[in-house]
């Protein structure tokens, strides 16, 4: 029994996901109006540019622990004491980006019930975030519920499930491929043409374009529900800055671009897999090195 248990953990794991998003929805466990201490809102205003500074730096930093820790933590590519501070920065950087990822969808799947005077969803799935093998089922699901639910809330005639949806599955598997190249052991170069430096742009390329686009979900969220708690009264009113809406236009494009960049680079390398080294080996040999 225990053998069998063993074998067929993550199938179980998998299940308990599955099991935990029906338990805190409709119509299980869920009331018809919610509680009158939870019936606030709160503003994530503060939080999103937080916790899209951490995707961005565990992006980078996730790929340098798992090159650290290939090579038993002791890099000869860098001295001990640069290692040590980027080695600290990349760990404390991944552990905060756990904890405020979870604050920030519990709070949005508060504000959501608040918005609606209803329980739409229990907030404490959130938690469920911490539970890895669960994370294929929660993390890209509560993303799309809280993205969605936020839009439609805020503005209902172009809230669009087809959008929301994309936007958050693209994010996620790209997110996932990154991880996925990520962990992979140099080892895999023996029977393969990808070395450690192919894997690494493919886990910085993916990931990069999986971080900035889960940034961007992030950033919807944030914004969906402030507009409308403005639209309510909980919040001051916006004059209208053409600039604004334009920096914000372009900052789209930019994120855009990069997007398509990143993944551009990460489809090359996964059809060429010794591209990497033969541009790092002209680069050098033309600055002499």
């Amino acid at each position: 029994m225990a053998v069998i248990f063993v074998r067929y953990l993550p199938v179980f794991l998998l299940g308990f996901g599955v099991l935990a998003m029906i338990l805190t929805a409709r119509p299980f466990l869920i009331g018809k109006e919610i509680a009158q201490r939870h019936a606030r809102f709160k503003s994530l205003r503060s939080s999103s540019p937080i916790l899209n500074g951490l995707i961005a730096v565990s992006v980078v930093g996730k790929p340098v622990l798992e090159y650290f820790q290939k090579n038993d933590w002791n890099p000869d590519i860098l001295p001990f004491g640069l290692a040590l501070p980027i080695t600290l920065t990349a760990s404390a950087s991944v552990f905060a980006l756990i904890g405020c990822i979870v604050y920030f969808f519990f709070r949005a799947i508060r504000n959501i019930n608040f918005f609606s005077n209803a329980k739409i969803r229990s907030p404490y799935a959130a938690f469920f975030m911490l539970v890895p093998i669960t994370n294929i089922i929660v993390v890209p699901y509560l993303q799309y519920f809280t993205l969605h639910r936020s839009r439609l809330i805020a503005s209902p005639e172009s809230a669009s499930k087809g959008r929301a949806m994309a936007l958050v599955f693209a994010a996620y598997a790209l997110f996932l491929t990154g991880l996925v190249y990520g962990r992979l052991s140099d080892d895999i170069s023996q029977s393969t043409a990808y070395d450690p430096l192919s894997l690494l742009v493919l886990s910085l390329s993916a990931g990069g374009a999986g971080g900035i686009l889960t940034s961007r979900v992030i950033r919807s969220i944030a914004d969906a529900q402030d507009a409308c708690a403005r639209g309510r009264g909980l919040l001051p009113l916006q004059e209208c800055d053409p600039k604004a809406e334009r920096r914000a236009r372009l900052q789209q494009l930019l994120q855009s671009v990069t997007v398509a960049l990143l993944v551009i680079v990460a489809a090359a390398t996964a059809l060429f897999p010794q591209l990497p080294s033969t541009l790092a080996a002209v680069i050098l040999q033309s600055l002499g090195l």
